[in-house]
């Protein structure tokens, strides 16, 4: 994926999952560098395989997007709402 083909708009659901969404937020939805720098911290350790492919896939879309595209977004996380 190139930079040319992202167009995430005013939403970060777009282009990033809800999951994904999550994940940015709770190491930094503010900054595209500490967020990329906490998610390659939490891989040292993650053991389950299913989180390590959503955090890979997640570094790789914030990668792929320059600080002005990410600054753009208004991230809302989305937890599901307990019964």
């Amino acid at each position: 994926m190139n930079k040319k083909e992202i167009d995430i708009g005013k939403s970060p659901f777009n282009f990033f999952t809800v999951e994904e969404v999550n994940l940015i937020c709770m190491y930094s939805k503010d900054n595209r560098q500490k967020a990329i720098d906490g998610l390659y911290h939490a891989l040292t350790e993650v053991r389950d395989f299913d989180m390590v492919t959503m955090i890979c896939r997640t570094l790789d879309k914030l990668q792929c997007m320059s600080n002005q595209e990410f600054e753009k977004i208004e991230f809302i996380e989305e937890y599901p709402k307990k019964i």
